[in-house]
């Protein structure tokens, strides 16, 4: 897996992934109650949270394959 991330994001809504494949890092940054899903579908759709903001640093590998976005809720 790549020791650099490939994505990086810094607003809330929805962020369409584009060309990721296989295992990445899915690393949480969030706080203050703020949480990400991963979505099946491009813009935001059908998602399933996925890290809670309570576990700050957290950081899971997931197989992107399967998902086509990714949201940053407040």
């Amino acid at each position: 897996m790549p020791t650099h991330p490939t994505n990086v994001y810094w607003s809330y809504g929805a962020h369409n992934l584009s060309s990721q494949y296989g295992d990445h890092w899915f690393v949480n940054n969030l706080y203050g109650g703020a949480s990400a899903s991963l979505c099946k579908a491009y813009n935001g759709a059908t998602c399933h949270p996925f890290l809670d903001a309570q576990y700050a640093q957290y950081a899971e590998s997931v197989d992107l394959t399967s998902y086509n976005s990714i949201t940053l809720n407040r």
